[in-house]
């Protein structure tokens, strides 16, 4: 598919405080996405974080991969510039030999 979905929870392992959702196409989540989100969590709200969109339905994963890491290095993803071209060869580095 071409549309994927990240959900960051901030907070404890029982109190998440925040949901910061990326979404690859969507600026705000349909209802119903919106929904499963927020049951998922259990909370009552979710925030829209917007990120790149990505061109063609095979880099999905290549994305999620990128915008994880991207988080967990504690980058501003709205703010992030993904090379499409290259992101795919960048990631062989993580194939076992």
């Amino acid at each position: 598919g071409h549309h994927w979905i990240v959900a960051l929870a901030i907070g404890s392992e029982n109190n998440v405080e925040v949901v910061q959702v990326y979404d690859s196409i969507f600026c705000c989540a349909d209802d119903d996405t919106a929904k499963v989100i927020n049951n998922l969590f259990n909370v009552n709200t979710n925030t829209q974080i917007k990120v790149m969109t990505m061109h063609g339905s095979v880099d999905c994963g290549v994305f999620v991969i990128a915008v994880c890491t991207s988080l967990l290095h504690g980058l501003d993803v709205s703010l992030v510039y993904f090379s499409q071209n290259e992101m795919r060869q960048h990631l062989f580095c993580f194939t076992a030999k």
